[in-house]
């Protein structure tokens, strides 16, 4: 699974580098506009579904944990 929040089945595939505004040596390679507040409502709606996958997992771990003890 991408680190990405944003990522998408297209992030498979390499974007074209685009320039930074202000920064002329750097550059960013990315297919989804990140300041789209749809976008961030998709990146947060993943990452709570991660964190909530994180917990679940965590707890069975503890749970296989006392009853082994």
């Amino acid at each position: 699974m991408p680190r990405c929040a944003f990522a998408r089945a297209i992030c498979r595939t390499m974007p074209p580098l685009d320039p930074i505004a202000g920064k002329a040596e750097h550059q960013k390679a990315c297919w989804v506009d990140v300041t789209d507040p749809k976008e961030q409502a998709y990146a947060d709606k993943r990452r709570n579904a991660r964190l909530e996958a994180l917990r679940a997992a965590i707890k069975a771990s503890e749970d296989a944990i006392v009853q082994t003890s």
